[in-house]
């Protein structure tokens, strides 16, 4: 039978390792994109709704039957198609969308039909830089430039609300991120060119205000 002999007090050196094996059925994971400086964020939406708005990729609802391209939340330019000049990468990290009727999404590379997906009304959309698309698989050097668009149709039975959202990394292989941009009036369709960080513009045509996104590289986020 076992018996105490002696009583030693040890002293306690941290708090020893948690154990977290109950909590990881619950996936608690934030995920976040860490830019290197040659990056920025290009993000594409289209948001169709009738409550107005001067966010540049809001539209009214959408009639059956008619493809619409994705809007550049940085410029107000639909993706008839987006260029991308040679030097450049183009990888998607993240598709969404989300309708009231059923929606066809697709995908345009070089001026032709690349890809195709399907949603019912009222569901959700989404697929996560598991493998998406990369100018790479067709460029690895990023020697040539490249059209590429992103675009839904309403394939329901009636006008069409909600929105589709594209999130991609564009990246500098050798060359200059630029410190310009085009931008677009979403209401009379004039266009400037103006700095890279101005997300608010009044059209010096038709005097309405448009409001833009801006998503810095981590080089121009370390500029004075």
């Amino acid at each position: 039978m076992p018996t105490i002999t002696k009583i030693v007090t040890v002293p306690a050196k941290g708090i020893g390792r948690p154990d977290y094996s109950g909590e990881q059925w619950q996936a608690k994971v934030i995920k976040r994109l860490e830019l290197h400086e040659n990056e920025v964020l290009k993000a594409f939406a289209l948001c169709a709704t009738a409550i107005p708005s001067p966010f540049a990729w809001i539209v009214p609802p959408l009639a059956v039957g008619v493809p619409t391209y994705l809007v550049d939340e940085d410029t107000g330019l639909p993706m008839m198609p987006y260029f991308i000049a040679a030097g450049y990468q183009f990888e998607v990290m993240m598709i969404w969308a989300s309708f009231n009727q059923n929606f066809k999404g697709f995908t345009e590379f070089e001026g032709f039909r690349m890809s195709e997906f399907y949603q019912d009304a009222l569901s959700i959309y989404y697929e996560n830089e598991v493998l998406e698309f990369h100018t790479k698989y067709v460029d690895p050097g990023a020697l040539y430039p490249h059209l590429v668009a992103f675009g839904g149709e309403n394939v329901g039975l009636g006008v069409m609300s909600g929105l589709a959202e594209v999130l991609c990394i564009l990246r500098a292989v050798h060359t200059e991120i630029p410190t310009s941009k085009t931008i677009r009036c979403k209401w009379c369709g004039n266009t400037t060119s103006v700095a890279n960080e101005v997300v608010r513009w009044k059209c010096t045509k038709c005097e309405k205000e448009t409001l833009y996104f801006h998503y810095p590289s981590a080089l121009t986020r370390g500029r004075k």
